[in-house]
């Protein structure tokens, strides 16, 4: 069982949540996938190799596998660090983790795969913490030419051998309830427009409010101030974008600040016009927009900082059901009782009011909303869970998460009190989501299953008074 006010919550907090990531090993398209993680006097290299390849360890077949030496000089020498082997993966692998030793004058370095390799390696680099590639294919040799200073300006000298996002960059989302601005910031950045790094580099809170003003966003031609969502400490790692605790996880110069800017609606936005006005040491800011199922890439630059975005120019509709979301129908007229499908209708609508609550950035626009679908105690208790929420995301704390849709799988009728209007039903349900993390985003559905008491209330709507859930396993 679970407590009352946390199934509310479900989907909406999610800072505890692991991210979800593909496995970048990718090892059904590669025979062996490489990821090679480059630091001042140092190189750490992680082969997995497909154990059908092998007829006994890879460890003395690893460093043959993946050749690299600095330009114009001798192979390194690896050292064999730990051996792992991984049966339950499909198809099963060994791991091998290397380490070089590396001249901190190497700046060019050759990557050669093994000629005897039945299909191309595939390779994934990072230089201090930044990706110099995406997982691709390896064919010949390829030289990686390193630059300590700014690990961003890193490259490969060939076209296949990049990373998707060659900056740090905005992911602006388009819905029906919001607009979110996802920025993804070079610290060093930061710091030259604030004159100075702040006194504790872990209190991000300064920076928060100076990213609440610094690029301001135009809804519908009228003016927003943003509510910080969440502020963090952010690096890569070969499967993504994930969450630093501290800053000092991470070299100073390839830090990177994720900050996620939440523009609440009350009608679905037409039209946006955003200024940006923070291009520090880089003169393009890369930005995607996705609105629907439809995104575009564009960018930004010291020339034009302005950019304009309208739903009239959009291919994909509106999803009208999302905009009739603000204010679900879940009112009767007064003498009026429900049949089982009208039923059915009124607990969807009051589901999803409670769920949208917890998106609301202030205290009493939530609670207005709960009390249109909670009555009595329930309400008192579930707004004090909402309320916690609220204070947490005003730190930026707050998860990255929607609820969008509330089906309905099963609600049946276990008794009906004539005296009090009162319905106890046994009801089955999916909320259906997304969540999403600075330009990934994952479609997210979770069952919940409970005995509730359904009502009207005075102001003609019609409220859960009780409740009693567990959320239930996916495969249930």
């Amino acid at each position: 069982m679970r407590c009352v006010t946390c199934f509310f919550t479900g989907l909406t907090v999610l800072s505890g949540s692991p991210a979800v990531y593909a496995d970048w090993a990718g090892l059904s398209g590669y025979p062996v996938v490489a990821e090679v993680r480059v630091d001042p006097g140092v190189i750490h290299a992680s082969l997995r190799i497909r154990q059908d390849m092998l007829s006994g360890s890879g460890a003395g077949l690893a460093d043959h596998l993946l050749v690299i030496r600095p330009e114009g000089k001798a192979p390194l020498v690896a050292q064999v660090e730990a051996t792992t082997l991984n049966t339950s993966a499909s198809p099963p692998y060994q791991q091998v983790d290397l380490r070089y030793s590396l001249d901190a004058t190497a700046r060019r370095l050759v990557f050669t795969p093994s000629p005897d390799l039945p299909a191309p390696l595939g390779l994934v680099t990072l230089q201090q913490g930044v990706v110099v590639n995406d997982l691709a294919a390896l064919k010949t040799g390829a030289t990686l030419t390193r630059d300590e200073n700014n690990p961003w300006l890193s490259r490969f000298d060939q076209p296949t051998l990049i990373r998707n996002h060659s900056e740090p960059r905005s992911f602006l989302y388009v819905e029906a309830r919001e607009v979110r601005h996802e920025l993804l910031l070079r610290y060093t950045d930061l710091i030259s427009i604030m004159g100075q790094p702040p006194t504790q580099p872990d209190d991000l809170a300064p920076l928060g409010e100076l990213l609440r003003t610094k690029n301001p966003l135009l809804i519908d031609g009228q003016a927003v101030m943003p509510h910080l969502n969440r502020i963090e400490w952010i690096a890569w790692d070969a499967g993504g974008p994930k969450v630093l605790a501290k800053a000092g996880e991470m070299a100073p110069v390839s830090r990177v600040l994720g900050v996620v800017l939440v523009y609440h609606l009350d009608k679905p936005a037409e039209r946006l016009t955003l200024n940006w006005n923070l291009f520090g040491s880089n003169d393009r800011r890369n930005l995607m927009i996705v609105s629907g199922r439809e995104s575009f890439d564009t960018y930004l630059t010291p020339a034009q900082p302005r950019l304009e975005w309208s739903r009239a120019d959009s291919l994909d509709a509106p999803d009208t059901g999302l905009q009739t979301g603000y204010d679900p129908d879940n009112r009767m007229p007064p003498d009026a009782l429900p049949d089982t499908g009208r039923l059915r209708t009124l607990l969807q609508s009051t589901l999803l009011n409670t769920y949208q609550a917890f998106q609301l950035p202030g205290e009493e626009p939530a609670y207005d909303r709960l009390a249109l679908g909670l009555a009595g105690e329930l309400l008192s208790e579930t707004y004090r869970q909402q309320r916690l929420t609220w204070l947490q995301n005003r730190r930026g704390l707050g998860g990255g998460g929607t609820v969008d849709q509330v089906e309905i799988v099963r609600c049946e009728l276990l008794e009906y009190s004539p005296d009090t209007r009162t319905y106890t039903l046994e009801a089955r349900w999916l909320t259906q989501g997304t969540v999403t993390h600075y330009g990934h985003s994952h479609p997210r559905s979770r069952p919940y299953q409970a005995r509730l008491t359904l009502q009207p209330a005075p102001d003609g709507r019609w409220k859960i008074t009780r409740l009693s859930s567990r959320e239930i396993d996916d495969r249930g």
